[in-house]
């Protein structure tokens, strides 16, 4: 499995594309948590403060912004997400369409043949 993560500015320029190997097999919900989760902790990592976040998983922003708890296998990475989100106090977090979503998807499929984190910054990008 793996995930892909893409920082853009307000304008859509592309500022970073992240992508990232992950272990393990687990259902596609608790994937996408745990893909938010390391988005938002590796922005966290590298002093990165979004003023939007957006998923192309839609059950997961529902249950994150409506505060829902009947899931128990998810209910521990909303935790820790919205506990990271707290870092971030201007930011919002969406559900974006997967076709509008398409840069990360495809990140995220890179992300199977790697090994370890890939990251592509834009060049005049400083961190």
């Amino acid at each position: 499995m793996g995930f892909g993560m893409t920082i853009h500015t307000n304008s859509g320029e592309v500022l970073l594309n992240l992508t990232k190997p992950r272990s393990g097999i687990t259902t596609p919900l608790l994937m996408e948590a745990q893909a938010l989760y390391s988005a938002l902790a590796w922005c966290h990592e590298h002093s990165f403060y979004p003023d939007s976040i957006v998923s192309d998983c839609n059950v997961l922003v529902n249950y994150i912004c409506k505060n829902k708890t009947h899931n128990l296998h998810l209910n521990l990475f909303v935790i820790e997400i919205k506990s990271l989100l707290s870092y971030f106090p201007n930011v919002s977090l969406s559900y974006i369409l997967r076709g509008a979503n398409h840069a990360a998807h495809c990140l995220a499929k890179t992300a199977l043949s790697l090994e370890q984190e890939a990251l592509r910054m834009n060049p005049s990008v400083q961190t």
